[in-house]
């Protein structure tokens, strides 16, 4: 449970906003003012903060800039009695993590907050594993800085450092190993013996042994490769484990060969997948938070998402590449919490008011995820989903290659949803008015390659949306 502090000048709603959550299990702190809410901070630093925007002298919106440079990682709820465009846009820009509507909800209030800890306790995780990762390199440079010295200075001294180091230190020369020292034969479970009589490549998972021999062929032949990297081994026992390696280049017994440096990672990569799964939870919360507000498009982000990464896999796209679109499809909307529902659900055409606030999803959505960290450029391509290769888009007007890839795949997927599916303002048009649109905008409004991918992958039968949208089209 998070540490919550509850910002309101009138004492019956700090009162009835603690008791809502206190009993969700979170320890709930008080004050009246912008003043005592900075003391409290200093004093016990809160996960959340939930805050009126009108406060006694300052604004609420003050008192989120304050808590923003003093403690970016604690999550801010902004309430306002007058939820306007305004307000809301203002105190996102400022990085609310959402504002709610005065009366506030309890069940409202309890499930907002709920995403704000999680949000941070994934930012704190992330912190503390990226100081662990820095700590960890530093020390493994200090120690191989430690062992190199000891290789000069005489052979006793260097086999004290090998025999002893805790970490796999062994010689891999050909296709065999002839030399290891006994923190492999932990790490691998096999004797010294038994590696001496082994293939190299026996080790290697088998998914992984193509690359590691190919890096340390082109290695011994003089090419470059990486200084660093990851790999799995199969041990003696049947176990995988990762392990991190760093290769130098040495002669041994006159032939050319690898003396490598290498730790168990195992632990460390579960450590990472968790996080990786915490984060993926928390970008598809934050994806059903705009569509609770729009039940019109439900399930429309999650359909864009699916449909732009099976665009990305026609098109050989990385796996790091296909993630952030993935990433960023599922947030792509974010920014409509900004736009009042009634323009999201209204029967009828938008006035040019209407239309400026429904493209000004875009920007709401980068001035919202700017400041989380993603391990891609997460913020820019949902800022760009509404660009057009030939400059028509919004809201920069960009062209061309100005757009990134990922972001010109989702403007391609969220065209064809978006037609293909209901909308309060019409019928569905269809799936096939939907890939014709893009055909006859193949080269001005969309990627010529990201089409023909699209279409492809509809004609020949190997993506169709789920039965929701096709039994509304």
């Amino acid at each position: 449970m998070a540490t919550v502090l509850i910002v309101d000048d009138e004492q019956s709603i700090r009162e009835t906003l603690a008791e809502f959550l206190e009993e969700e299990g979170h320890a709930v702190v008080v004050a009246a003012d912008v003043q005592a809410a900075m003391s409290t901070v200093g004093e016990t630093p809160p996960d959340v903060v939930v805050t009126d925007i009108i406060l006694p002298g300052v604004t609420g919106v003050t008192l989120l800039k304050q808590l923003r440079q003093r403690s970016p990682q604690v999550q801010v709820i902004v309430i306002t009695g007058e939820p306007t465009v305004d307000t809301a846009t203002e105190a996102v820009r400022q990085g609310a993590f959402d504002y709610l509507p005065k009366p506030v909800s309890r069940d409202r209030l309890k499930a907002v907050v709920a995403s704000a800890a999680r949000v941070k306790a994934l930012a704190d995780e992330r912190a503390r594993l990226e100081a662990e990762n820095v700590g960890y390199r530093e020390h493994l440079e200090e120690e191989i800085a430690k062992k190199t010295a000891a290789l000069l200075e005489s052979e006793e001294k260097y086999r004290t450092v090998i025999e002893n180091a805790n970490e796999a230190v062994f010689v891999a020369q050909g296709s065999s190993l002839p030399f290891a020292n006994p923190k492999t034969c932990e790490i691998t479970g096999y004797t010294g013996e038994q590696l001496r009589g082994l293939m190299f490549a026996d080790l290697i998972h088998p998914e992984d042994r193509e690359m590691v021999v190919g890096r340390f062929r082109r290695r011994v032949a003089g090419e470059r490769v990486p200084a660093e990297y990851e790999f799995r081994i199969v041990t003696s026992s049947g176990d995988v484990r990762w392990i991190e390696i760093r290769p130098v280049m040495i002669e041994w017994d006159g032939q050319p060969a690898t003396l490598n440096f290498a730790h168990d990672i195992t632990e460390r990569r579960r450590a990472e997948e968790a996080l990786k799964e915490a984060l993926s939870g928390t970008i598809e919360a934050i994806g059903l938070t705009t569509e609770t507000r729009d039940p019109y498009t439900a399930g429309h982000q999650r359909r864009v998402t699916e449909l732009a990464v099976a665009i990305a896999e026609e098109l050989g796209f990385v796996e790091h590449r296909i993630e952030a679109i993935r990433a960023a499809g599922l947030m792509h909307d974010i920014g409509k919490m900004a736009v009042p529902a009634e323009i999201l659900s209204k029967p009828s055409a938008l006035t040019d008011m209407e239309m400026a606030l429904i493209q000004s999803h875009p920007r709401v959505a980068y001035d919202i995820l700017k400041s989380v960290t993603f391990p891609w450029p997460v913020a820019q391509i949902v800022l760009q989903h509404h660009e057009r290769i030939d400059g028509t888009g919004y809201p920069q007007g960009l062209r061309g290659d100005e757009i990134l890839i990922e972001a010109r795949v989702l403007a391609v997927a969220d065209t064809v949803e978006a037609m293909a599916s209901h909308r309060p303002y019409r019928a569905a048009l269809g799936i096939d008015a939907a890939l014709k649109e893009i055909e006859v905008h193949r080269g001005d409004h969309y990627d010529p390659e990201i089409v023909d991918a699209c279409l492809r992958r509809f004609r020949e039968g190997r993506f169709a949306f789920d039965e929701t949208v096709a039994a509304s089209s």
